[in-house]
């Protein structure tokens, strides 16, 4: 994965010079989050109906109550490390953020929404913004330990847009080629998923009269797929216009100009995943 991300934030960063610094900050945040998934310490995972791993059939993951300690201290690891300045919504100090996910971050790992109500109430918008992008960051380490874990799923009849192992809404996809596939990716767990072709994301609709898709100026490879039955949309990547496996985080990050082309549009996608990390004033795609 890290190898894939590399090449691609070089790939972009040489086309387009403004996207230099916040790939590297993008790179940098990974190359952590990875680290933590192999040193973070491993709290006790449970599935959807509370049944211990492992088990080898698609089921939402979930953390028992003591895995707030080891969630906790991703959060700490992160705040602590320089890369979270290049990546911080804002300027809320590391006290004020460090008190507010150990009152409320161990809550995020399974009801993150509910959660993020609840620290935008206490302590306000400007310091829940900022502590929610630290707590999805701290999942992840856990995630990625919790899914090693679990080993290999049976997939063959998992048939959603949210993701299998962490409940996540989808935002993004790639398309393949030899045979072509498309595969969602899940923001909150960097887990990927195989998907019909043909079907909205987000209702199931395959009325092609209901579904189509736009792209950017003079580059068919990134689109937005879209549905007039539940007004959602998915991003896109098609590797055989691109000519090379491409890595979803990057990918993400640079078709953000999509997202609000289709916003602007009247679509809405319901996954926090285009909220990156990394700031997205200068644009992308």
């Amino acid at each position: 994965m890290l190898e894939t991300l590399r090449r691609e934030c070089r790939h972009y960063a040489g086309l387009r010079e403004d996207l230099r610094e916040p790939l590297a900050a993008l790179e940098q945040l990974t190359a952590l989050l990875v680290q933590l998934g192999v040193t973070a310490p491993m709290p006790q995972v449970v599935l959807s109906d509370e049944v211990p791993l492992p088990r080898r059939q698609p089921a939402l993951l979930g953390f028992a109550p003591e895995a707030g300690s080891a969630y906790v201290a991703c959060a700490t690891a992160i705040v602590d490390d320089p890369c979270w300045q290049e990546v911080s919504p804002g300027a809320v100090d590391r006290d004020t953020l460090i008190s507010a996910i150990k009152v409320l971050g161990p809550a995020f790992l399974n009801s993150p929404d509910a959660t993020e109500r609840r620290l935008c109430a206490v302590f306000g918008a400007e310091v829940a913004e900022a502590a929610t992008t630290l707590l999805r960051l701290a999942s992840v380490p856990l995630y990625l330990r919790a899914v090693e874990e679990l080993g290999p799923m049976d997939l063959s009849h998992w048939n959603s847009g949210r993701c299998p192992r962490c409940g996540e809404r989808t935002s993004y996809a790639r398309l393949t080629s030899d045979p072509p596939r498309r595969f969602l990716f899940c923001s909150r767990c960097w887990g990927e998923w195989e998907y019909p072709r043909i079907g909205c994301v987000a209702c199931g609709s395959q009325d092609p009269e209901r579904l189509g898709y736009f792209y950017g100026e003079d580059d068919q490879a990134h689109r937005v797929y879209t549905c007039e039955q539940c007004h959602g949309y998915l991003k896109v990547t098609d590797e055989r216009a691109e000519g090379r496996q491409v890595s979803p985080l990057v990918e993400d990050y640079v078709t953000s100009r999509l997202d609000e082309e289709a916003i602007q549009q009247g679509y809405a996608n319901s996954s926090p995943s285009n909220r990156s990390p990394v700031s997205r004033e200068n644009g992308a795609w």
